[in-house]
Formats: structure tokens, sequence, C-alpha cells
């Protein structure tokens, strides 16, 4: 399926006018003092926050890379199925890793309060969950924190769909073992643009000789990066795509969730809904009559699919599939 940036006329017209300034390749800012990187300037003025508490990276995965294999952590918890990126990294480096076998927060909960965890541990978590778009309430990240004693990441991939558009970072703020992955990818449809960021008030000795530029993002990206973030209409027109592909979503729960009830529909707050079926009969079922559609992601051995939100008009046709 071609890009938005292929298709709408809009953002090729920016992308020419523009193309000058992208491609110049000479660094606009000091080496020896990161915080004069445009990128972390206007990040810090977006995100109205201290640019002490931002790390930009190259793309979530290098963020992984960089925290998860430092020699502080005596235990990293990650959850199954849910991060096979985490789970490769740590097993490439050797790490120790506990794997949990939950299936939702109170389970979560569960298995928490029967280990004792020790404040050099670190647990990572999606948020929108990573399967079912679910997002983590408050309240039970409080809950969470007051059985598990170490630190926190939560991946915040797909936060930009969710109806918390601000996301944990208050909550990161105020607090000292909270860690915060973010992502340019799905907000503005560029995952080969490899610009992430990390917001906490861990401290981490010399964690930004190994994240910055050049030895990170490239120059390409970060000057397209500092571009998106200054240019307030463009930052509109993507936050109107982001609130239209939000309204697609309620409207497929809302009406699947009516006509649908051989299985769990999930409240997604992402750009996708998960569908979990209770036998591999009805997942059949659901699947032939959806499987032509674009954005139809399968997972057999789980018996859930995966809905990709891409416009209206598939969303009202796979409601009329369904219901046929």
């Amino acid at each position: 399926m071609p890009s938005i940036w292929e298709k709408e006329h809009k953002l090729k017209r920016w992308v020419k006018k523009n193309q000058k300034k992208l491609f110049d390749f000479n660094f606009d800012f000091d080496l020896m003092d990161i915080k004069s990187d445009p990128l972390l300037y206007y990040l810090s003025k977006n995100l109205n926050i201290e640019n002490n508490y931002i790390y930009t990276s190259a793309g979530i995965s290098q963020l992984i890379n960089s925290i998860l294999t430092l020699p502080r952590w005596t235990n990293i918890y990650i959850i199954k199925n849910e991060f096979a990126l985490y789970e490769r990294t740590l097993d490439i480096y050797e790490k120790k890793k506990k794997i949990i076998n939950e299936g939702n927060f109170e389970s979560l909960i569960k298995f928490f309060k029967n280990y004792k965890s020790l404040d050099t541990d670190l647990f990572c978590f999606s948020s929108p969950r990573w399967y079912n778009g679910v997002n983590i309430t408050i309240k039970e990240l409080e809950e969470l924190q007051y059985y598990f004693k170490g630190n926190i990441i939560i991946d915040e991939a797909y936060f930009d769909y969710s109806n918390n558009l601000n996301g944990f970072i208050n909550y990161c703020l105020e607090n000292d073992n909270i860690i915060l992955f973010r992502s340019f990818s799905k907000k503005f449809f560029m995952p080969g643009l490899r610009v992430g960021y990390m917001i906490t008030k861990v401290h981490f000795d010399h964690i930004r000789d190994t994240i910055i530029p050049p030895h990170s993002i490239s120059t390409l990206s970060s000057r397209l990066a500092v571009s998106l973030l200054r240019d307030a209409k463009l930052l509109n027109y993507f936050n109107n795509i982001n609130k239209y592909i939000i309204n697609c979503r309620k409207y497929l729960y809302k009406n699947l969730n009516i006509k649908y009830k051989e299985c769990t529909i999930y409240n997604s707050e992402s750009n996708f809904l998960t569908i979990q079926f209770r036998s591999i009969v009805n997942y059949m079922k659901f699947y032939m009559k959806i499987k032509d559609f674009p954005g139809i992601q399968c997972f057999e051995e789980k018996k859930f699919i995966k809905i990709w939100i891409t416009n209206m008009d598939i969303c009202q046709k796979i409601v009329n599939a369904i219901n046929d």
C-alpha cells in the first residue's frame, strides 16, 4: 500500500518546498553541546518540558538496545508475546530476563505480588498495549508501582491514537523510576524516519554519548523531524488524521461490539482493533469474511485478529461483511 507521503499532494508539495533545507547535511549544532541540538530544542518546546529529561534516538529500537543492555539491571521483566525485539535484544546480550505470561492487568499485579522485586530491576510494557490497544490507567500504574519496586519502561509507540494525547508525561516527571519510549513513526506515518525519544528523570551515566548524533539519527531524519515540529499547519494536518483514525476505530468497535458477541472485542486506544476469539471455529469464520480487506493481521495460534484502521469506507465494509 502506498505511503500517505506518496499519495497526498499536500505532503508532496511540503517536501518539495523544504527539499533544499532537508538535504543540507551540514550539522547546525555543536556536537560537544548536545543540548544545542535543534531536535532536542523543538521536542522540548513542543512537549513543554525541560530538555534535561528528553533523549533523542534512532527510533525506539536504539533505546531498547541502549537502555536494556545497561549493567545496572538485576532482572528484566517482559511480557510474553508482547516484545519480540526486547526479548531478542536481551538474548543477544545474554541479559537475565523473566518472562511474564499475563493476559490482563489483574494477572500482572498477581505476578508481582508473588515476586519480590528489587530497586535494580526493570519491567517493560506498552501502553496502549501492543496486542489489544488497551491503555493502562494512572490508578493501575500506581498499583503496579506499589508491588514492583524497580524501574518501569512504558513503550508509548501508539499513544498518538489514545484518548489521552499527553500520555504519561506528567506522571513520568512526578516519579523517579518511570521511563517513556516514544516514536515519530506512527503519528507521521514514517517508520523509515528512525526518530524516537525517551522521557525520564532516571539518571543514566553518559547515555547521551551513545544515542546522540552522529551515532544515531541521520542528518536527514533529524532535519525532517525538526521541520515537522516547527510547522504548525502540518502538525495540525497530522493531528486531524489521527482524530479521523480514532473516529474510524470507535465506529468499528461500537458496531462490531453490538453485532458480534462470540468474542472479546477490546476497546482499543491505538490505530488498530483487536478481536480475541474463544474457539478456532469462530476465529476462522470471522477471518474468512474479512480476509480480503487491507490491514487484517491474524494470529491463529492465539486466536486473535488485529484490524489496522485505514479509513471509514473500509470500516463500514468490514461491518457489512460481518453482518451478512
